[in-house]
C-alpha cells in the first residue's frame, strides 16, 4: 500500500534534498537548519515567498525556533509540552484576520519541528495524513496533541508493520492518500 501511494507525493512541490539533510543531521540541528526547515514545510520556494508578512508562512515563527532550539535534544524534552507549547506558539502576522495580529504555529509544523528533531523518530501530522486516517480508519483524526499522541503514533506504527515500509515511504503515502482534489 504504502509504495503505491507514495507516488502520489508531491514532489515537485516539496525538496527532498533538504528533507534528507535535515534528517542526516540526525537531530542536531542548527539556527540555519530550522530556516531551512521552514521553508521547506511552508513550501516557500523563493526569498519573494519565504519572508515577514506572506500569509501562507510561518516566517517569524521559524526565526523563534532557529533561535530557540539548536542544540535541544527530543531526550531532554516532555514531548507533550513541547508539542502543546509548539502548536500554541504565536507568532505576529499583519494578514492574520485575528484581533491582535498574530497567529497560531499549529500542530502541523510542530510535530514537522518534533519529526527532525527526533531524527525522524515522530511522525509528522498535517492536514492530509488527518484525512488519509480518516480515510482508513472510518474515525475523525482530530487537530490535538493528546490524538496524535495516544491514537495517531499506535496507528502509524500499526501501518508501518502491516505495510512493511520505511517510515518515509508511508509519511509520504499517508501525505499522497490525504489529497483532496
Amino acid at each position: 500500500m504504502a509504495k503505491a501511494w507514495e507516488r502520489e507525493y508531491p514532489r515537485d512541490r516539496f525538496n527532498e534534498e533538504h528533507y534528507n539533510l535535515l534528517v542526516r543531521r540526525a537531530g542536531a540541528l542548527s539556527s540555519g537548519d530550522f530556516i531551512l526547515l521552514g521553508g521547506w514545510k511552508d513550501r516557500a520556494g523563493t526569498d519573494k515567498q519565504w519572508r515577514f508578512n506572506v500569509a501562507s508562512v510561518a516566517y517569524p515563527a521559524w526565526i523563534d525556533a532557529s533561535r530557540e532550539l539548536p542544540d535541544i535534544r527530543v531526550e531532554q524534552l516532555s514531548v507533550e509540552r513541547f508539542l502543546r507549547e509548539w502548536a500554541d506558539h504565536r507568532y505576529p502576522d499583519t494578514s492574520s484576520r485575528s484581533g491582535d495580529g498574530k497567529k497560531r504555529f499549529g500542530l502541523s509544523r510542530a510535530t514537522t519541528l518534533l519529526h527532525f528533531m527526533s531524527a525522524g523518530a515522530f511522525p509528522i501530522y498535517d492536514s492530509r495524513v488527518r484525512r488519509a486516517v480518516k480515510r482508513l480508519c472510518n474515525e475523525g483524526a482530530p487537530d490535538n496533541v493528546d490524538w496524535y499522541r495516544k491514537s495517531y503514533i499506535p496507528i502509524f506504527h500499526d501501518l508501518l508493520t502491516a505495510c512493511s515500509a520505511s517510515a518515509r515511504h508511508l509519511d509520504k503515502a499517508l501525505f499522497g492518500y490525504g489529497y483532496r482534489p
